[in-house]
C-alpha cells in the first residue's frame, strides 16, 4: 500500500509539472501572437512592400505599399519567384524582381520567409524594398502592358522581350519575360533580364548552346532577319527537359531597336516528330524485309466500275506472284484479273469473298487459299487479312490487304499430320510408353512425396499395356502410375524423380533421367526402364520433358539365365587351364579388342587385357613366335595355331590356339577361340622322339659293332699269320741287313694293326677282358707320369685327393688336351665314390674336364659313332672304344659340354 501511494504522489506532481509548462508555453505563444500582430500591424502601414502568400501562391496579405505597385498580372510573376528555393532546412532566401505600372519600372529586392509544418510548406512572407525607379517610354510601357495580358493567354508559350543597343554591355538586354519562361528554364527573372543578356543560355543543352548563341546573335548583327531556332533545355534546379522552339522578329520605333520572341513548348512535336521518323525507318525495313505481301489499294470507284487501284505493293510481291512491283502499281485491276492466278477449284469462293470486302460488304479475315506463280507455277499457300479504310459518308475508300505466305508451316504440318498418325500407330504396336510432361514451375522437396506430380500433355497406348492404366487416366492423375512401384523401390524411385524435376528448372540443359525400378500390376511384377530429358527453347528453359517407359521384364530374366550360364561357366573354367576369349577386329589387322577374357594359366589379369588389347596378348608370346602368330592372326583359314608363351616368371609354356568366326558387322569380326596348355603333351612327345632317336642309334651302333668285331677278328688272325712267320724270319736270322730292317717294320706295323683291332674288338665287346679288382686312385696316380709327359707346356694336370681323383683314360685326356690347342688351359682328372640313381646302388666315377673349345649338340649326338671325328687326322675310334669298354665293365658315360665352356666326361663303375 505504501508502494501503490508512493507511486501515486510522483504522477500527480509530474502531472503538475506539465500543466506549468503547458502554462507557459501558452503565456509565451501569446506573446509572439501579439508580436507578431505588431509586425503585421507596423508592415500593413509601412512603406516596405508586404505580401503573404500559400503553399500554391494564393495571396493571403498585402498592405497598401504592394498593391500601389504591382498589378494582378505581376503579382502572378513574383508569387512564382517567391516560392522558388524554399525548403524546411532553407526556410529563406532574398532574391530581386521588375515590376511595372504606369509607365514606371520598379527594381525590388525581396526578402522570404517561409513557414512549414513538419515538411509541409503552409506559407511565405514576403517583405521588399523599393531600390530603383525608371519612367518607361509609352510605347515599352504599353508593350509591357501587352505582355502581361499574353501571359494568361497561352500555357504553351513564353514571350520574351528585348532592347537592343550599345549601351548594353552585350549589345542587348531583356526587358521582361512572362511567367511561363521562368518556370521552364527554372531562372529568376532577375537572372533573366540582367545585364549579360545570355543568362538563359545556361540552361541549354551543352551540345546545342553554340548554334543558339551563333544564331540569336547573329539576328543582333543584322545577319539574319528572324531568328528561328528549336532546342533542348533542361531546368537549372530540376534539370527537367523541355524541347522548345524560339522564335523572334526585330523592329526599330522611335530610334529604339527591340527584339520580340515567342518560345514554344514543342516537346511533344518533337518527340512525335523523333518517333515517327523511328517509326518510318522501322516501317521502311519491315516492307524491304517482310516475307508478306502488303498492298494499298483505291476501292472508292469500285462499287460503280468494278475495279480498283493499287497505290503501293511491298517487295515481297515478286518472289510470291513473280510480277515485279511497277507492273501492280497503277491502273485499273478488277478482281477476275486475279482468276489465272489461283486453284481452279477456290478461284470462285475466292473472287466471291474478295468482291464482298472491296464493296464494303464483307470481312476479310484469315482467309485461306492457294496462289499459283506464273513463271515458276509453283503452288503457295497463303493467308490474307484485309481492313478498309472508309470515307466520311461510310463508304470504302482505301483497302489494305496483308499476304502471307504459309506454305512453309502449311508443309509442315502436313509433314506433322502425317507424322502424328504414324506415331499413334506405331504406339499402338509396341509396348513400350511414349511420353509428354509438362515441365514443373517450382521445385519439389525431396524429402516429402508431392501430393501432385506433372502433368502428361501426351502418353501413347503403351500405358494400358505396362502399367494396366488407360492414357486418359494419366492424363488426369499423372500420379497413378506411381501407385503401381514395389514397396522396396518407391522411395528410391521418388527421390530420383524429384531429384530430376528439380534439374529441369535449375540446368534443364544436362538434366537426365535413367531409372531401373520394379512394378506389380495384377500380382505380376514387371522391371522397368525410365528414360526421360528436357526440351529446351532457345532462353535455355524447359518446354516439355519427353521420355519413355520401357518394359524390361524378359530382358531381365535372360540376363539372370546368362548371369547364371556364366557363373556355372566360371566354375567349370577355374578348374581347367584353358583360356577362354572373344575378340573383335577389323579386317586383315592384328590390332584387337577383348570383349571376354577367362584363363587361369598365365597370370596376367583380365582388366589389363582389357585395357591394352593386342599389346598386352603379344607380349606374352614367345619372342621366337610373335611374327609368326601375329602374320597368321588375320588368316581365318587356320583355325588351329601352336606356338610357345614366355610368363612372367621365365616359365615357357606351348599352347594350342583354336578360334572360329562367330559375326561380322559394320566393319568389325568378332572371333571366339580357346588357349589349350599342351606343353606336357610337347615334352612327352619330344621324350617320345629323343627315345626313338637313341633306340635307332643303338641298333645301328650293335649292326656297327657286329661288322667292326668281325673285321677286328678277321683282320686279327692275318696279322697274327703274318707276325708269326715274320717272327720266324728274324729268328732265322738273316745275313742281309736290309731283309732283316724290312721285317722289322712288319712287325712294327703289325702291332699297329693289333691295336687297332684290339680297339674295334673293345668296341664290339668281344674283346678278351681280363677282370680284376682296379683301384681306379692308384690307376690314375700310376699313369700320372704318363699323362704329364706327354702334356704340352701349356696345359696343366690337376689331381685330386683319394676321394676326388678320377681315373683317367689316356683316349679322353688326349681328346681335352686336342680341344685346349695352343690357349692356356686346364685339365682336371677326378675320382670319388657317387650313391644314386634309382636303385642307390654305390659307385666309383671318374671325371675328366677339360677348358677347350666345349662341343656343341650336333657333335655331341654323334660323339660316339665310330669313324665320327673333328680331327683332321684323327680315325674316329677312340671315343667309339671308350664306350664299349665301359658299356663291357657294367658302366655309364656322360658328356656335359658347350660351345666355348669345354667339356667334361663322367664315368661310372658299380662298386666290385
Amino acid at each position: 500500500m505504501d508502494d501503490a501511494g508512493s507511486e501515486q504522489t510522483r504522477l500527480i506532481a509530474l502531472l503538475e509539472a506539465r500543466q506549468t509548462e503547458i502554462r507557459a508555453l501558452r503565456a509565451e505563444n501569446s506573446v509572439l501572437m501579439m508580436a507578431n500582430e505588431a509586425v503585421r500591424a507596423g508592415l500593413m502601414k509601412s512603406s516596405a512592400l508586404f505580401l503573404q502568400i500559400n503553399s500554391v501562391g494564393d495571396v493571403l496579405l498585402s498592405n497598401d505599399a504592394f498593391q500601389t505597385v504591382y498589378t494582378p498580372v505581376s503579382t502572378n510573376v513574383l508569387t512564382t519567384e517567391g516560392l522558388c528555393d524554399l525548403t524546411a532546412a532553407r526556410p529563406s532566401r532574398r532574391f530581386t524582381t521588375y515590376a511595372w505600372r504606369n509607365g514606371t519600372r520598379f527594381v525590388v529586392s525581396w526578402a522570404a520567409e517561409a513557414t512549414f509544418r513538419g515538411d509541409h510548406l503552409t506559407r511565405v512572407t514576403l517583405v521588399g524594398v523599393i531600390r530603383t525607379t525608371e519612367v518607361m517610354p509609352p510605347s515599352t510601357s504599353g508593350n509591357i502592358r501587352v505582355f502581361h495580358m499574353m501571359d494568361n493567354l497561352s500555357s504553351s508559350s513564353g514571350f520574351w522581350l528585348a532592347e537592343v543597343g550599345p549601351r548594353h554591355p552585350a549589345g542587348i538586354r531583356i526587358l521582361v519575360i512572362t511567367r511561363l519562361l521562368s518556370e521552364w528554364f527554372e531562372l529568376s527573372t532577375e537572372r533573366f533580364c540582367d545585364a549579360s543578356g545570355e543568362s538563359w543560355m545556361a540552361a541549354v543543352d551543352p551540345n546545342m548552346r553554340d548554334t543558339v548563341r551563333d544564331a540569336f546573335f547573329a539576328l543582333l548583327r543584322d545577319n539574319t532577319a528572324v531568328y528561328d531556332e528549336t532546342y533542348l533545355i533542361r531546368g537549372l534546379r530540376t534539370g527537367t527537359a523541355r524541347w522548345v522552339r524560339d522564335r523572334a522578329v526585330k523592329k526599330t520605333h522611335h530610334g529604339v531597336t527591340y527584339c520580340f520572341g515567342v518560345t514554344e513548348d514543342v516537346t511533344d512535336e518533337v518527340l512525335a516528330d523523333r518517333r515517327t521518323r523511328e517509326l518510318n525507318a522501322m516501317l521502311t525495313v519491315i516492307l524491304e524485309n517482310l516475307p508478306d505481301i502488303i498492298t494499298v489499294s483505291d476501292v472508292s470507284m469500285f462499287r460503280r466500275t468494278g475495279r480498283y487501284r493499287r497505290l503501293f505493293v511491298s517487295r515481297s510481291w515478286d518472289t510470291v506472284t513473280g510480277l515485279s512491283c511497277p507492273e501492280a502499281v497503277g491502273g485499273g485491276v478488277s478482281v477476275e484479273d486475279i482468276r489465272p492466278f489461283l486453284v481452279p477449284e477456290e478461284a470462285d469462293w475466292y473472287i466471291a469473298r474478295h468482291t464482298a470486302f472491296l464493296e464494303g460488304r464483307g470481312h476479310l479475315k484469315d482467309i485461306h487459299h492457294r496462289f499459283i506463280n506464273p513463271r515458276t507455277g509453283a503452288v503457295r499457300h497463303m493467308v490474307m487479312n484485309g481492313s478498309l479504310v472508309r470515307d466520311a459518308r461510310g463508304r470504302p475508300s482505301l483497302a489494305i490487304i496483308v499476304s502471307s505466305d504459309r506454305t512453309a508451316e502449311e508443309e509442315t504440318m502436313a509433314a506433322s499430320r502425317e507424322s502424328r498418325l504414324m506415331f499413334t500407330a506405331m504406339s499402338g504396336a509396341i509396348n513400350d510408353i511414349c511420353c509428354i510432361i509438362e515441365p514443373p514451375h517450382e521445385p519439389y522437396a525431396l524429402d516429402e512425396e508431392p501430393a501432385v506430380f506433372p502433368a502428361f500433355k501426351l502418353v501413347t497406348e503403351g500405358a494400358m499395356k505396362l502399367f494396366g492404366i488407360s492414357p486418359e487416366s494419366l492424363n488426369v492423375d499423372a500420379k497413378l502410375w506411381v501407385d503401381t512401384i514395389v514397396d522396396e523401390d518407391r522411395v528410391r524411385v521418388l527421390r530420383s524423380l524429384l531429384a530430376y524435376a528439380n534439374d529441369t528448372i535449375v540446368n534443364p540443359g544436362s538434366a537426365r533421367l535413367d531409372i531401373t525400378f520394379t512394378i506389380e500390376v495384377d500380382g505380376e511384377r514387371k522391371f522397368v526402364v525410365a528414360r526421360n530429358r528436357p526440351k529446351v527453347n532457345l532462353r535455355g528453359k524447359a518446354v516439355a520433358l519427353v521420355g519413355t517407359f520401357a518394359d524390361l521384364t524378359a530382358l531381365h530374366v535372360e540376363q539372370r539365365r546368362l548371369s547364371h550360364a556364366i557363373q556355372q561357366f566360371d566354375v567349370i573354367s577355374d578348374h581347367i587351364d584353358c583360356v577362354y576369349y572373344l575378340l573383335e577386329s577389323r579386317p586383315g589387322a592384328t590390332d584387337f579388342t577383348a570383349l571376354y577374357y577367362y584363363e587361369t594359366f598365365t597370370g596376367r589379369s583380365r582388366e589389363a587385357l582389357y585395357a591394352r588389347g593386342a599389346a598386352e596378348w603379344w607380349s606374352l608370346i614367345h619372342p621366337e613366335d610373335r611374327a609368326r602368330a601375329t602374320a597368321t592372326f588375320p588368316q581365318f583359314s587356320t583355325r588351329e595355331r601352336r606356338y610357345r608363351l614366355l610368363l612372367d616368371d621365365g616359365r615357357v609354356r606351348f599352347v594350342l590356339n583354336r578360334r572360329v568366326q562367330v559375326k561380322e558387322s559394320d566393319g568389325f569380326i568378332r572371333t571366339a577361340g580357346i588357349l589349350v596348355d599342351v606343353t606336357e603333351l610337347v615334352e612327352s612327345q619330344q621324350r617320345k622322339t629323343e627315345a626313338q632317336a637313341q633306340m635307332h642309334r643303338t641298333q645301328r651302333l650293335e649292326s656297327l659293332g657286329v661288322l667292326a668285331g668281325g673285321v677286328a677278328h678277321e683282320f686279327g688272325n692275318a696279322t697274327a699269320v703274318i707276325m708269326g712267320n715274320a717272327d720266324m724270319i728274324l729268328e732265322l736270322g738273316p745275313s742281309n741287313e736290309r731283309l732283316r730292317l724290312a721285317v722289322a717294320a712288319i712287325m712294327e706295323a703289325c702291332s699297329k694293326a693289333s691295336a687297332y683291332t684290339a680297339k674295334l674288338l673293345a668296341y664290339s665287346g668281344k674283346g678278351t677282358l681280363n677282370v680284376a679288382d682296379v683301384n681306379l686312385t692308384r690307376l690314375v696316380r700310376d699313369m700320372a707320369g704318363f699323362i704329364v709327359a706327354n702334356l704340352p707346356s701349356n696345359v696343366d694336370v690337376h689331381f685330386g685327393d683319394v676321394r676326388q681323383l678320377q681315373q683317367v683314360i689316356s683316349i679322353i685326356g688326349a681328346n681335352g688336351i686336342d680341344a685346349i690347342g695352343s690357349d692356356a688351359g686346364v685339365l682336371t682328372i677326378s675320382t670319388g665314390i657317387f650313391v644314386g640313381g634309382e636303385t642307390f646302388q654305390q659307385c666309383v666315377h671318374l671325371t675328366i674336364a677339360d677348358t677347350g673349345v666345349g662341343m656343341d649338340r650336333q657333335t655331341q649326338a654323334r660323339l660316339f659313332h665310330p669313324f665320327y671325328t673333328t680331327k683332321s687326322t684323327g680315325k674316329g675310334l677312340g671315343l667309339a672304344a671308350v664306350q664299349g669298354i665301359v658299356t663291357n665293365h657294367g658302366g655309364t658315360l656322360e658328356v656335359k659340354s658347350a660351345p666355348g665352356n669345354g667339356s667334361v666326361f663322367s664315368i661310372r663303375f658299380p662298386v666290385a
